[in-house]
């Protein structure tokens, strides 16, 4: 298990330099092939050019790969969700008889006015 998990780490620490290793080894088919320059050889690129395309491919690939999680990660957080009713009249009682105020928000609490404060419950203790 933990030979496993220091494959993974090491592939995800080197994988920015497979474009280089991937250069080393395949150095004679790109100077022939694949470069660019290669009908100049004063200017002695020597495949360079590939090299820096694949690098600068990577890091483009690197960095959507980042935008693409951060974006993930904050879309899918719900901070918090209001909920808003609005209504034109509002129903309060006072002295017994129900008065009908007209008001544009109506909130989302009730108070309970209690009479008596509650008071924790007591326990005996039995020795």
């Amino acid at each position: 298990m933990r030979i496993t998990g220091s494959l993974v780490i090491l592939i995800v620490l080197f994988r920015p330099l497979l474009p280089v290793f991937d250069y080393l080894f395949h150095y004679e088919y790109i100077v022939t092939e694949v470069c660019v320059n290669r009908d100049r050889p004063e200017l002695e690129c020597n495949g360079k050019c590939y090299l820096m395309r694949s690098l600068a491919e990577e890091a483009e690939r690197e960095q959507d790969d980042k935008k693409g999680k951060l974006q993930e990660r904050y879309a899918s957080t719900l901070l918090f969700h209001e909920a808003r009713h609005y209504g034109l009249v509002a129903d309060f009682v006072a002295s017994g008889e129900i008065m009908r105020i007209p008001v544009f928000c109506r909130c989302s609490y009730t108070f309970l006015f209690a009479e008596k404060p509650l008071r924790p419950p007591q326990f005996q203790v039995i020795i």
